[in-house]
């Protein structure tokens, strides 16, 4: 893991929602004869309405020492309104061997606001925030359940962290989750003369005030009122849009090593520095890459020999201990241990591309299909991956080092499309990683059905999952029978229907595929009426409706990927029946997307084509009535249906 950054506490609430084994306590027993505190009587009404949550009150303070020392002082209480907000009652705080938490106290108030409950000491749990996917780890968490059920109820909080090594600061995120609001909420941050830092405001309600205090300054934000930011169908990603502040060390200090981070350049230095000579291979492993790779006749083979190698001869295991957060382990190390995280690996792939003479590039990352964007005008620690660039004559390969499936220079979704930082013998150079297009993520869908009299049927697919579509579809390779069955089933939408045989492909190229054969009976796929038979003609492939929201819409449209969907399926009408009707072909096109099918009469049989592309791009609020026009054009098309006579 190369970020460590404050935030992480709200990012990893659902991975600990399986970690940990939450239970219920009752009965409770409320504390009489004190004051009330946080009733929900006294929440504004504004702030109730769509909230599952109310943020109390917030206050963070981090007060700077040195470019090494730092104190973080945080008390908040949040009002959970419904259970679908049981989570945020959670605390989830980690701390490392560079920091240490303390202080930590937390009390449970009812709707009334008299105290329920202060949790003691033996229930908050201290784990180990990577056990079962680490093999050297110093990352933990503290860990509190309220164990209180009763909605509404109010959690506080409050800690202390101490600081030894620094990398980054701590960010502010007033609204820290959807459908949730605020009625107070602060950061101070006390930084002494001769300390310089950096801050990055993004959609806040306020500005800095700083305060000038003669030993150094004080810089504050605080804001209050803070009405909830709903889930809109097919809003950008929460940290594109929500208030946020990003702060950041000019200059830092950790394990020892000090960095800059002022500019991209600099920071990518530090990386360069501290992955300095960890390229080295004992010569009997340079000898047999050489070997491996001496009848390849281009680059391009070449890299694919060595990335088969580091697939079939390597693992993927996290490595959290001190510096190794940042750093990777040596080449050697990876070479003998055959293990490594993903920092480890990455410069293992390419200290092997080193013995070849193939010149790459370690890369720093902020990975997920959802991830913030990284801030290109924040030089900062804003990353969670390591991967590998390779630039050949006229093409760059791109290496997902950690995977033992994904094809040679395929990234998909988890690093596709978004700036990157490069660790060149300069420093870091910002990048962006390749942008996949319609034409690249396809699903094709091509099959035969016969149909019989009484409505039922067989039918038989032949698809092909490209790009997006194989992400989605990867899962089928790596489980057993079992677990790719119920896949299949989950993912059919077909009312009644039974798979007699199934068979799936990979076809390992740059823009990977997945091939998958498919034989299915189907149980009254067609509606029989009197002397006719009604058949949907769109077996697979089916429009879902929007989620439906009728207030006014707030956040943009954010379509991330382009798509095209083909489908042909092939209807054998049963013996004794013709076609009386079939639908008029029809098309749609705007700047969302394009769509169109056809019907063809083909002697006994019926031929249903259709095609759906669906377009990148942010589209602005104004326009999501004429986007769900689209999509509900598609879903009436999508329903269209044959009909067969006796006769």
């Amino acid at each position: 893991m190369l970020s460590r950054s404050f935030s992480k506490e709200y990012k990893m609430k659902k991975l600990l929602l399986i970690t940990f084994s939450l239970f219920l306590l009752d009965p409770f027993f409320s504390v009489s004869g004190a004051e009330p505190k946080y009733p929900v009587s006294a929440i504004p009404k504004e702030l109730l309405e769509n909230a599952k949550a109310v943020i109390r009150i917030s206050e963070m303070s981090f007060e700077i020492n040195s470019v090494a020392h730092a104190t973080l002082k945080n008390h908040y209480a949040i009002t959970i309104l419904n259970e679908n907000a049981i989570d945020d009652s959670y605390l989830v705080q980690f701390y490392d061997k560079f920091s240490r938490v303390s202080g930590l106290s937390a009390t449970v108030y009812d709707k009334n606001g008299k105290k329920v409950r202060k949790i003691p000491a033996g229930e908050i749990i201290d784990h180990s925030a990577v056990s079962g996917f680490s093999l050297y780890e110093d990352n933990r968490v503290k860990f509190i359940d309220p164990k209180y059920r009763t909605v509404p109820f109010t959690i506080e909080y409050s800690y202390t962290i101490d600081y030894n090594g620094l990398l980054s600061y701590p960010g502010w995120f007033p609204n820290h989750d959807f459908d949730v609001s605020v009625e107070e909420t602060s950061l101070d941050i006390m930084v002494p003369n001769g300390i310089t830092f950096r801050y990055y405001e993004q959609n806040l309600p306020c500005k800095v005030s700083i305060t000038n205090t003669g030993s150094g300054q004080i810089y504050s934000w605080k804001a209050s009122h803070l009405k909830v930011l709903r889930r809109e169908p097919l809003c950008p990603p929460f940290s594109q849009y929500a208030p946020q502040l990003f702060t950041a060390p000019d200059n830092f200090k950790i394990a020892g090593f000090e960095g800059n981070a002022t500019t991209w350049e600099n920071f990518g230095k530090w990386i360069g520095e501290l992955n300095q000579n960890r390229n080295i291979l004992p010569e009997e492993t340079r000898l047999q890459l050489t070997g491996m790779v001496e009848k390849a006749e281009t680059e391009t083979e070449k890299i694919e020999i060595l990335y088969d190698y580091l697939q079939n001869n390597t693992r993927y295991v996290s490595i959290q201990i001190g510096i190794g957060g940042w750093q990777p382990f040596e080449a050697e190390t990876v070479n003998r241990l055959k293990y490594g995280d993903c920092k480890a690996l990455t410069n293992y792939m390419k200290s092997m591309l080193d013995v070849i003479g193939i010149k790459s590039y370690y890369t720093l990352v902020r990975a997920g299909e959802r991830a913030p964007l990284m801030k290109k005008d924040f030089p900062s620690n804003q990353f969670n991956h390591a991967f590998l660039c390779v630039p050949i004559e006229k093409d760059t390969l791109w290496l997902e080092c950690t995977s033992q499936h994904v094809p040679c220079g395929y990234l998909g979704t988890f690093t596709d499309d978004r700036d990157v930082l490069l660790i060149t013998d300069e420093g870091g150079k910002v990048v962006h990683t390749p942008v996949y297009t319609a034409e690249q993520n396809q699903q094709w869908c091509r099959g035969y059905v016969k149909l019989e009299d009484n409505g039922n049927g067989i039918a038989r697919m032949n698809n092909i999952y490209k790009g997006i579509y194989y992400d989605d579809m990867s899962g089928m390779m790596l489980g057993d029978d079992q677990d790719k069955k119920k896949r299949l089933y989950d993912r059919i939408d077909i009312p009644s229907f039974k798979i007699d045989h199934y068979e799936h492909e990979q076809v390992k190229e740059r823009i990977p595929a997945i091939k998958e054969k498919l034989d299915i009976s189907l149980a009254n796929y067609a509606t029989l009426m009197g002397n006719r038979i009604i058949v949907p003609l769109n077996l697979f492939n089916k429009m879902d409706p929007l989620p439906r929201y009728r207030d006014e819409r707030k956040s943009d449209i954010y379509i991330r990927h382009a798509i095209v969907e083909i489908d042909t399926i092939e209807y054998e009408i049963p013996a004794g029946y013709q076609i009386e009707n079939i639908p008029e072909a029809n098309a749609i096109t705007n700047e969302f997307g394009e769509y169109r099918f056809e019907v063809i009469r083909e002697g006994n049989k019926i031929i249903y084509i259709r095609y759906f592309q669906l377009n990148k791009g942010e589209y602005s609020p104004a326009k999501f009535s004429e986007f769900e026009s689209f999509i509900e054009s598609v879903m009436v098309f999508d329903d269209t249906k044959a009909v067969l006579v006796k006769g």
